[in-house]
């Protein structure tokens, strides 16, 4: 199955969303399926097999925007999109969403992000939630990578980060 991830990050960006995109699709990828990303960024952190598009963030806002919308039109034969909360991201999906055939599936990884958005921002939420075929929102505790220190023994923590992230991108393909 052919499936888009779209984020505002992609690690070496620090976010927790960022290291989020790039477990899913590595995960996605191990479970046998073709994945692309688009992301904001430059000099992305390489996953073997997983075709990444950059758009560059010092743009300006509608270059930016209009980078993006370019990007996912000629990546929108695909099977699903899933989407990482953000209006950069959002909005060219809105705008595109006549000549997607994909299942869209909205994930809200920065619940505070929408809670201080402005009402315009508020407002394209609103509409990718009526557009996708789901939405969900993960825990925080998925979404943030435990800290590895290293006078402390992390190994439990990580390993159960991992294995339930995991399951969560394992259950992703039931929306897929």
């Amino acid at each position: 199955m052919k499936i888009l991830l779209l984020s505002p990050f992609f690690p070496p960006d620090p976010s927790p969303s960022a290291n989020f995109t790039k477990f899913c699709a590595a995960e996605l990828i191990k479970n046998g399926h073709e994945v692309a990303a688009i992301h904001y960024g430059i000099l992305p952190e390489a996953v073997p097999q997983l075709n990444i598009v950059s758009i560059k963030k010092n743009q300006g806002l509608i270059r930016r925007l209009w980078t993006f919308t370019q990007a996912l039109w000629h990546a929108r034969k695909v099977d699903s999109i899933i989407i990482h909360n953000g209006p950069s991201v959002e909005l060219p999906v809105i705008m595109l969403k006549p000549f997607l055939k994909a299942k869209i599936i909205y994930v809200i990884v920065d619940p505070m992000a929408i809670q201080l958005t402005t009402k315009i921002a508020g407002l394209i939420n609103r509409l990718i939630k009526l557009l996708s075929y789901a939405s969900y929102q993960p825990t925080p505790a998925l979404i943030q990578k435990p800290i590895v220190h290293p006078l402390q023994n992390n190994e439990v923590s990580l390993t159960q980060w991992e294995k339930d992230l995991t399951e969560h991108c394992r259950q992703i393909t039931n929306y897929v």
